[in-house]
């Protein structure tokens, strides 16, 4: 077996056509590699795959660039595992020596992986990553009243660019292209600001003969959690009737924004963590 670091395009577009496969996705591959290779072009590592003595792709995992953590003065790169897919006549072992291979390749590195199955959990868990105790917070339209009317009327939301938001981003750090269904808000309240990056979407429900659409933004990223933690009961229902939408949700390890909407616990792990708080805001973005 012939496990190897994804570092070029076109190992990477094998690796995307393999996974549409298997993992039955519905993506444009052209796109998606285009858009990889954008975010961690600073890293120029996109993933490993796995080769039977054939010569015939039977692992892969992407690693998508999440950003960084500043350790006196040294930069370390965060990596979130994504999409990881092995033939069913080879799980087992291999899985084991991809990740052990992953872990040797972003041996000065911080891990992520925010969406294991079960089987990954146990896995996961026997190479010592550590569960984030992360949470999703849902937040319907009834709870997001303006119970703070006077903050209500001052809060400032305006369209942020991809130009704009990239140049305040470290070279490490994600950046986000121009091509995909990101949007930006800057969000102003007195002498506070945050910019937000997110997807707005619909989910299509079928219920008693009616079909029902429901409108949501979630969020992926924001440029500053703890200061957005602070104004989101003040900001959510502008945001909300800003962008027309029913609910919104945020992906997030704290505990502020349980008091905002309904909470769902996810399973969200990381390896190589030097006791610094790594947030899933920003791990799957616009992909």
């Amino acid at each position: 077996m012939n496990i190897v670091a994804i570092k070029n395009r076109d190992k990477l577009l094998d690796a995307l056509e393999f996974t549409k496969l298997h993992h039955k996705a519905d993506i444009n591959v052209i796109k998606l590699c285009d858009k990889l290779l954008y975010i961690n072009e600073s890293s120029a590592i996109f993933g490993i795959i796995a080769e039977n003595e054939h010569g015939t792709i039977v692992g892969s995992l992407l690693l998508i660039k999440q950003g960084f953590l500043v350790l006196e003065k040294n930069e370390m790169a965060i990596f979130n595992m994504s999409s990881w897919v092995i033939l069913k006549d080879y799980r087992g072992v291999l899985a084991l020596q991809m990740l052990s291979f992953t872990l040797k390749l972003l041996k000065n590195s911080c891990i992520t992986n925010f969406t294991p199955n079960l089987s990954v959990i146990k896995i996961l868990q026997a190479f010592k990553f550590s569960n984030l105790n992360a949470k999703r917070i849902v937040i319907p339209n009834f709870l997001s009243f303006p119970f703070y009317l006077i903050e209500y009327s001052q809060v400032k939301i305006s369209f942020s660019s991809i130009d704009e938001i990239n140049t305040r981003i470290h070279p490490w750090s994600r950046k986000f292209s121009s091509d995909n269904d990101a949007i930006f808000l800057t969000i102003n309240l007195g002498k506070d600001k945050v910019v937000l990056g997110g997807v707005v979407g619909v989910n299509s429900k079928r219920l008693f003969g009616f079909n029902f659409n429901i409108s949501y933004f979630s969020i992926y990223w924001i440029s500053d959690d703890f200061l957005f933690s602070k104004m989101a009961n003040k900001t959510i229902f502008v945001i909300r009737r800003f962008l027309k939408v029913n609910y919104l949700t945020i992906s997030t390890i704290s505990d502020y924004y349980s008091r905002l909407g309904f909470v769902k616990n996810e399973n969200f792990f990381i390896y190589n963590n030097p006791n610094f708080i790594i947030d899933p805001i920003g791990s799957e973005i616009f992909l």
